[in-house]
């Protein structure tokens, strides 16, 4: 009878393995040195250099269902973006304290929602107008203006299928900072009003 295939071929992590350290790392934040004393502290010796390159030709098996979730993201008729700064250390031809960004897009069918986390070094306009070609439905970002330059590109290229709205939880800031400071009707008649259209609890 044959033995089911393993994602990682020849490995000594299994599924479980892998699933258990991925989500260590980057849901809990549990560095891969801790995990492997962790590990250790149970009779499981793996050094933190082969859960890290575990985890790399993990992402590369992975490959296939992370290009599946960004068309699936596509098919919906509403794309959140957004993109936060994050660190890494270590990085080939890279200072520490060089910035990066993960960009986060979330789509898809209603009931079949989709979020792709994409890491890049840069905050390029390039990045939302790649992920974007083909797409058509409505864009929602902040007003971060690489958005607006890359969906002026795409209507360049003859894609005007693209709607773009911004985001009220961003435009609130501003009236909330107003009221703070002033104190003015009429700002918090405007938070009143974007409770009610957002159902917050403001």
């Amino acid at each position: 009878m044959a033995t089911p295939k393993h994602l990682i071929s020849g490995s000594i992590a299994d599924e479980s393995l892998l699933a258990w350290s991925i989500n260590e790392k980057f849901e809990y934040a549990l560095p891969f040195y801790r995990q492997s004393k962790r590990l250790s502290a149970i009779g499981i010796d793996i050094p933190r250099s082969t859960l890290s390159t575990l985890t790399i030709k993990c992402a590369e098996q992975c490959r296939p269902l992370y290009e599946l979730l960004k068309d699936t993201i596509k098919t919906g008729s509403v794309i959140n973006a957004d993109e936060t700064r994050v660190q890494v250390l270590k990085e080939k031809g890279r200072k520490a304290q060089d910035k990066s960004w993960m960009w986060v897009f979330l789509g898809g069918a209603a009931g079949k929602k989709a979020v792709v986390f994409q890491y890049e070094t840069g905050r390029s306009h390039e990045i939302p107008y790649k992920f974007l070609k083909e797409y058509k439905g409505w864009l929602q970002t902040d007003d971060y203006e690489a958005y607006n330059t890359a969906l002026k590109k795409l209507r360049d290229d003859g894609n005007k299928s693209i709607r773009h709205v911004l985001c009220w939880a961003h435009a609130r800031r501003y009236f909330y900072k107003y009221w703070e400071m002033s104190k003015a009707p009429e700002a918090k008649q405007i938070l009143e009003l974007i409770k009610k259209l957002l159902n917050l609890k403001i």
